[in-house]
């Protein structure tokens, strides 16, 4: 057998190696799943960010209601004192009066954001019952789908390691420099379902883009006196002996 023969037969098992890949990628339980975890990951990441920001929330209250003692107890003072007369001048009494307008509206400001703190705490607690629903529904799922893919997944996997095995033996014997020639190749079709790096002469033809190639080029297939790739696709010809 010829390198090339043997580079086509080579590719018929990478193909069906490629087969059984896309077929795993495919398996609508599988994708099922990683939509699952891909969904718990997120919810997850999302709760953290709740968390944190629940407990930012809460040290900020507690500055909030400090402060605002702190302002209370001066609002008392500064009462206490007007009505004991405790000011000696009436430009003390206004000053006073007027510590006591910016306490006042101080203490309204902070009984504003306090309600406001809570409003968002009351609605993201809602969020926080929702979405924690949410998760402990999809990891029941999760677990149970997964339980039953198992298996199909052992099986699957079974049958991609004999496939790989056929590919080892089928390019045992083949020069690694052209079965590295094969992949660079191999990688420029990475989009389709099912590479093909090489491609049948057909007449004057590419097998591959259907393209026609000059005389010379078909001639030196024919030959096999070097790897010819074909000049639009690149693909590695090569020509049945049979046909």
């Amino acid at each position: 057998m010829g390198k090339l023969d043997a580079l086509w037969a080579y590719q018929k098992t990478d193909m069906d190696v490629s087969r059984c890949e896309n077929e795993m990628r495919k398996d609508p339980t599988r994708n099922k799943l990683l939509r699952l975890r891909n969904f718990v990951g997120e919810q997850q990441k999302v709760l953290q960010e709740m968390e944190a920001g629940a407990e930012a929330s809460q040290k900020r209250v507690e500055q909030i209601k400090r402060a605002f003692e702190d302002n209370q107890a001066a609002v008392e003072s500064g009462t206490a004192k007007l009505s004991q007369n405790a000011y000696e001048t009436l430009e003390d009494v206004q000053a006073a009066l007027r510590e006591a307008q910016k306490l006042s509206e101080s203490l309204k400001a902070q009984e504003r954001e306090l309600k406001d703190i809570q409003s968002k705490a009351d609605s993201a607690e809602i969020k926080l019952r929702d979405i924690r629903q949410k998760v402990a529904q999809a990891r029941t799922q999760y677990n149970q789908l997964k339980e039953g893919y198992d298996k199909t997944f052992a099986e699957q996997t079974a049958k991609l390691n004999a496939l790989k095995a056929l590919r080892e033996e089928a390019g045992k014997d083949i020069d690694d420099s052209l079965i590295g020639r094969y992949n660079v190749i191999k990688k420029q079709y990475a989009q389709q379902t099912v590479p093909q790096p090489m491609a049948q002469l057909l007449g004057d033809q590419c097998g591959g883009c259907n393209m026609s190639l000059p005389a010379v080029v078909a001639k030196r297939v024919k030959d096999e006196s070097s790897i010819v790739e074909c000049e639009n696709c690149g693909r590695i010809l090569f020509l049945k002996q049979n046909d």
